[in-house]
């Protein structure tokens, strides 16, 4: 069966070409998600998630686009969510009443989840519209137009916020990687 044809059958609620999709994607979104948070346990529990996502969007799936493009949309930032909701976490360790460490979190690594925070941090210092459009690009996965006409503005708006809010990103995580190899200089050196 053709991609197009099983995004047909899965928009009707056909669970034998779900599963179909399911056998042809999970191995690849787990990969995919464990490159993003270097752990296995959670790689498999984002892949369940990118289903279970799938699953209850399947009436908005378009048949006429790749459905590739959209998983590994939904997996980087189920992803992204599942490291913020890790670093939230913050536990607290009682030497009788006095806390002896504060404001651990669970992972301190500082490679790609690091950087991911660092991404959510800039995201919400965009001004709020160019926010709005640029996560209804990414995460609600809408064309310009389609963004346009509930936004009511036009197309060209929309792809100026895009650029500008990329521009934004990309300097802000330029800078904070400039930084950082910076820090990592100075101490190794001292």
């Amino acid at each position: 069966m053709q991609e197009k044809d099983l995004i047909k059958s899965i928009r009707k609620g056909n669970e034998k070409a779900f599963r179909s999709l399911y056998g042809l994607y999970f191995h690849k979104v787990a990969n995919y998600a464990f490159k993003l948070l270097h752990s296995e346990e959670d790689a498999r529990e984002v892949a369940q998630d990118v289903f279970i996502k799938l699953w209850h969007m399947r009436k908005q799936l378009e048949p006429n686009k790749s459905i590739s493009g959209l998983i590994y949309k939904i997996t980087k930032f189920t992803s992204i969510d599942l490291i913020r909701k890790q670093q939230s976490i913050v536990r607290t360790v009682h030497y009788g009443d006095a806390p002896l460490f504060e404001d651990c979190t669970i992972d301190n690594d500082l490679n790609g989840r690091e950087l991911y925070a660092e991404y959510l941090k800039v995201l919400d210092r965009l001004p709020e519209k160019r926010r709005r459009i640029f996560q209804m690009s990414r995460d609600e996965n809408l064309s310009h137009k389609e963004i346009a006409a509930k936004l009511q503005i036009s197309i060209k708006t929309v792809e100026a916020q895009i650029r500008l809010a990329l521009q934004q990103i990309r300097k802000y995580l330029r800078d904070y990687s400039n930084t950082m190899i910076l820090a990592l200089v100075i101490n190794f050196f001292n």
